[in-house]
């Protein structure tokens, strides 16, 4: 078969190769794409970057350090379901939090945005470190990309680089405050000296760089990779998670993950003077500016939640810290499953969520978030569902005198 073209992204590139040997079975996203793609070189062979290896830090004698360590239990109240269980939520909640984090320190290390995702190799040019990158990481052998060229071609920094981008591509505001923004946690005060830099990919919302403001790193230290853009770090610094495959970034809620956003994010957006002025206590979260998975008839809710004393709030219209303070501050919240749910991980303990579904899709990982936190939970899912062209974009028509009827306890 041919090679894959540059401008083809890894989940297609699967798509490509699985339809070369024949597979049916298989999900381009899912936690077992490594072993699709031991099955295309078992029946292909490497039909690129022949020399390049493919190892474990442990196969290289490389040591792991560890940061956060004893994996935790996050035991959430069952869940109050309004109109039953979602199949899409276990009976009983009871969920592994992956608490521990580590990396492995390559001294003249190179790292590469490798079709939409992170290859980290090691400083001989010659092994991508395997549990240290993409869990697409043996497409290096399937794409028309010269590895020796990228190499040559790396841009050198005189300092510590840690990345946090993952290959969960396009990142949303969940994926990056819940899963790339905290990886910054391993390395504490060491991500504020002036020869630390941190590589992303390219950012493209103002939250990406006001967070990691607050994090300590000043706009001259953040590395924007393009696609296929190689560095090489006097000292490169690469957490361990991934290749770590997740249903969805909010089961994290590892307690050094909020701890890490609360001490960060949450204590500069209270401090903020915009942030810090009174906020309501009960807050409505509109998807009005998304152009998927909306309450279609969200005028006749906001009109009646009005009526109850709360107030609307599209956090993809406010600044970062006052998106925080909303949540902080708030004692009810009420919102369509969406990512700026993940602002849930700044709520007191005295705060309750009802999030609403739609029939067909939904997982339980703001339930979990909201566990985290001390949080109370409950869910209200809708039958009236507006296909978006996948389940994942669907949008709802709320009967809202039945929302209304069944939420009434809890508003």
């Amino acid at each position: 078969m041919d090679l894959i073209a540059e401008s083809v992204n890894n989940v297609d590139a699967v798509r490509t190769l699985a339809d070369a040997i024949g597979l049916q079975d298989y999900n381009p996203w899912g936690p077992d794409v490594g072993q699709y793609l031991d099955r295309v070189e078992s029946q292909l062979g490497r039909l690129n970057n022949k020399a390049t290896g493919l190892a474990t830090a442990a196969d290289l004698g490389i040591p792991r350090h560890l940061s956060f360590s004893a994996p935790a239990v996050i035991r959430p109240q069952v869940p109050l379901h309004l109109t039953g269980r979602p199949d899409y939520f276990p009976e009983y909640p009871n969920y592994i939090s992956p608490q521990e984090l580590s990396f492995v320190s390559l001294p003249d290390g190179y790292f590469c945005d490798f079709s939409s995702g992170p290859l980290t190799i090691t400083p001989d040019g010659k092994t991508v470190l395997r549990d240290y990158s993409s869990h697409h990481s043996q497409l290096v052998y399937y794409y028309e990309v010269s590895v020796g060229r990228l190499l040559a071609q790396a841009r050198y920094v005189d300092g510590t680089v840690m990345p946090i981008a993952d290959d969960a591509r396009p990142t949303n505001y969940c994926h990056w405050m819940l899963d790339w923004l905290p990886r910054l946690a391993a390395l504490g005060d060491t991500v504020r000296r002036a020869d630390f830099f941190v590589a992303v990919c390219s950012l493209n919302a103002p939250y990406q760089r006001e967070s990691l403001r607050m994090c300590g790193i000043d706009p001259n230290r953040i590395i924007e990779l393009g696609p296929f853009e190689t560095i090489r770090a006097k000292r490169l610094v690469v957490p361990d998670d991934f290749d770590t495959w997740k249903t969805h970034p909010a089961h994290k809620a590892a307690p050094w993950t909020i701890d890490y956003l609360h001490s960060k994010l949450g204590m500069s957006a209270l401090l903020d003077g915009r942030a810090g002025a009174r906020r309501p206590e009960k807050i409505y979260i509109s998807r009005r500016d998304a152009s998927w998975r909306r309450v279609l008839n969200d005028d006749e809710l906001i009109k009646h939640l009005e009526g109850k004393g709360y107030t609307v709030i599209t956090p993809g219209e406010l600044p970062l810290a006052e998106q925080i303070a909303s949540f902080a501050r708030a004692k009810r919240i009420i919102s369509l499953h969406g990512a700026g749910l993940a602002n849930v991980a700044f709520c007191s303990p005295d705060c309750s969520l009802i999030e609403i579904f739609p029939r067909n899709r939904g997982t339980p990982a703001f339930c979990v978030l909201a566990a985290a936190v001390g949080c109370s939970y409950l869910t209200y899912v809708s039958d009236d569902v507006v296909a978006g062209g996948r389940a994942d974009v669907d949008d709802i028509m709320l009967d809202v005198d039945d929302f209304m009827d069944r939420c009434g306890p809890y508003l």
